[in-house]
């Protein structure tokens, strides 16, 4: 694959991410993070960018890529010297000792072991199973690529009705990834979705790694990315090239960037326009992520209700706001101008809103399979986690502060909606309903698997042995 297909997606995120960042928290950041926020940030961004050149009646064509090169470059300029700039200053070293890092070494060999594990039987799943991806990889999300690949000034119609169950109103980040990194190479070839489902599968890994590292130290870290790989039905999602993983990383990064705003509050407006970035992503990738948006407007919106400076909270969300508008005209112009109305949540499907909302049968069957599909997500993984939080118990130093749960409740809010959205919009007959609760619902719940594990591992207490990780303050900066 050519290095230009990555290079300004990564140059451009991860300059960003290092220009908006605090100051004491780029002092610990961990390499993989940046670079995974970094790209997968770049990938919505340059995918907006090129999806609106393509509406303006442009191609792709080598100066389109010259110019994303030189925005990546502008922007790495201030990055570079703001890095140049925290290497030169002396400031404390950060909490935690060498005894903290190697007090449980196994934990990283058996992490180290199980990840190697997962990227092989990933990639012989994909190249020898499936590397055109499953069903919706074919219908929706490859499909669309190639037309854009392929259709040249015909390229709109890969958003009609034209193969069934396609879903074409679907948000294009991912096929739009995808036919960027066709369109410099010449070929479709198959290579290209699946390194993008592997970066987005593994890229949720390594975040959980990374983001819970800061706060509690690397053995809680260690554990939780464990979790993660021993999810084998995350990574088989990945492998068949759905955008439900990506999905999952967008949400992924907004919870740990709004976490890194509780704990970095003089960067609160910076990090709140980050994380109007990565939601804009959200929905940049999947229908579900517009939900999300609105989530976190309400919950900061509930949380500014009892905020003692209003002020600051309405600023906090005009930071949220800015942040979304790049990437949200690219899926405005394509709501309005290309997509056709969505199949399932439409005006004809309030048809039946209040029969739907009073059949206590559909109540029945909703429940039931979402209580089995989170007791038995993954082989009871839910319950393992609920063994070790029973052992250890809730960190009470997060339990304290209001504003950590903020970020915990989105995953909740969002079983909610889906919970209301079998209820109200899936098919009255109730046979279809079964069935598009068995076809869809663990798909939902990967939504949020990783934002869980990283709440998970976040507010309960691990085998931790000093105060200053057991306080959440592992790798602070104090001045």
């Amino acid at each position: 694959m050519q290095p230009i297909a990555v290079l300004s997606p990564l140059l451009i995120g991860t300059s960003i991410i290092v220009i908006l960042l605090p100051i004491s928290s780029l002092k610990k950041f961990d390499i993989a993070m940046g670079l995974c926020l970094g790209l997968g940030l770049g990938l919505g961004i340059t995918s907006a960018l090129a999806f609106l050149f393509l509406a303006a009646g442009g191609l792709l064509t080598a100066g389109y890529y010259i110019g994303e090169i030189a925005l990546g470059v502008f922007l790495a300029l201030p990055a570079v010297y703001r890095v140049y700039a925290l290497n030169k200053t002396q400031g404390e070293p950060a909490i935690g000792s060498a005894t903290d890092l190697n007090q449980m070494g196994w934990l990283k060999n058996l992490f180290l072991i199980l990840l190697i594990f997962s990227v092989g039987s990933f990639l012989l799943k994909t190249y020898g199973d499936s590397p055109h991806g499953k069903w919706d990889a074919w219908a929706i999300w490859n499909f669309r690529a190639r037309w854009l690949f392929r259709g040249g000034d015909q390229w709109a119609y890969a958003f009609s009705n034209y193969v069934i169950d396609s879903h074409p109103d679907y948000p294009l980040l991912l096929p739009i990834s995808v036919f960027r990194v066709w369109n410099i190479l010449g070929k479709d070839i198959v290579t290209a979705p699946i390194l993008m489902a592997a970066f987005y599968t593994f890229g949720s890994v390594l975040l959980v790694l990374s983001a819970v590292k800061m706060p509690r130290g690397p053995n809680q870290a260690y554990l939780a990315a464990i979790v993660m790989l021993l999810a084998t039905k995350f990574f088989k999602e990945g492998s068949h090239q759905y955008g439900d993983i990506p999905l999952a990383f967008y949400i992924l990064s907004t919870i740990i960037l709004f976490s890194l705003k509780q704990r970095y509050p003089s960067a609160a407006i910076r990090l709140m326009f980050l994380g109007g970035l990565t939601t804009s992503c959200a929905f940049w990738t999947k229908n579900e992520g517009l939900l999300f948006c609105i989530l976190i407007i309400v919950v900061h919106s509930w949380n500014a209700m009892f905020s003692a400076d209003r002020r600051r909270s309405m600023k906090e969300f005009a930071g949220f706001v800015a942040g979304m508008l790049p990437v949200l005209s690219a899926l405005a112009l394509f709501k309005l101008n290309f997509a056709p109305p969505n199949d399932m949540v439409n005006f004809s499907s309030f048809s039946h809103f209040w029969d739907n909302l009073m059949d206590f049968d559909r109540y029945r069957i909703i429940s039931t399979a979402f209580a089995e599909e989170i007791l038995l997500f993954n082989d009871g993984v839910f319950i393992l986690l609920a063994v070790y939080l029973s052992v250890s118990g809730l960190n009470k130093v997060f339990l304290k502060n209001r504003l950590f749960w903020a970020p915990a409740a989105l995953p909740v809010l969002m079983l909610v909606c889906y919970f209301f959205t079998y209820v109200i919009f899936s098919s009255n007959n109730l046979d279809h309903l079964q069935w598009h609760l068995k076809s869809s619902l663990d798909r939902l719940i990967i939504h949020i698997w990783p934002s869980w594990v990283f709440l998970f591992f976040y507010f309960v207490n691990g085998p931790e042995k000093t105060p200053a990780v057991r306080n959440g303050t592992y790798g602070e900066v104090h001045r």
